[in-house]
């Protein structure tokens, strides 16, 4: 299939620093899963994944632990939801609407929560496709290896993103991808201890 589009991509990061203390022991999942409660398709799943270990890839070339960091049913939810929200409130950055922010949502969830909490965002669009070209592993007509490639390769290349992925105080790691018509919205939202 030809498909005309034109694709754009838009990233923002930030670090919140939480109390200092301890964060609460992880629950280890595969990120490729997600809370019982939260709607996936086998595409999203793998999109997620591959991110996951794209994201090893860059800590272990780095010399660091890689994130099999755990990957935190909390921080997975918070995650989707705000890549949910994102779409859904046609708003794309770090404040949902609202006026919440990565540390305002972990808090949220769990509220005694003590640590340092930092976010990637990112959004891919095409400006056209159709449905009816899907085809298995892929998403907005773009293979899942694709996207996960141009959204890991974006994030490295700014340097915000790329000091998140390679922080070493960052420990867990839950990642959220949303759908919507002809968007993929992806959070990395990573947790650790306070530096």
């Amino acid at each position: 299939m030809t498909c005309r589009s034109i694709a754009r991509l838009a990233f923002i990061a930030a670090v919140v620093a939480g109390c200092a203390s301890a964060a609460s022991p992880p629950t280890a999942i595969a990120c490729s899963s997600v809370a019982r409660d939260w709607p996936t398709g086998r595409a999203e799943a793998l999109l997620m994944q591959r991110i996951q270990d794209l994201t090893n890839i860059e800590r272990r070339a780095a010399g660091l632990e890689p994130f099999t960091l755990q990957c935190n049913d909390k921080l997975q939810r918070i995650a989707a939801g705000h890549s949910r929200n994102m779409a859904r409130d046609h708003l794309f950055g770090h404040v949902d609407a609202q006026g919440r922010r990565p540390l305002d949502r972990v808090l949220a969830d769990e509220p005694d929560f003590r640590g340092m909490v930092a976010e990637n965002v990112a959004m891919l669009a095409v400006s056209s496709w159709r449905a009816s070209d899907a085809r298995p592993n892929t998403l907005i007509g773009r293979s899942v290896e694709d996207l996960a490639r141009q959204f890991m390769t974006n994030w490295m290349e700014s340097p915000g993103h790329r000091a998140n992925i390679l922080r070493p105080q960052l420990r867990q790691i839950g990642i959220g991808v949303y759908v919507d018509s002809n968007a993929v919205y992806v959070t990395q939202l990573f947790s650790g201890s306070a530096p």
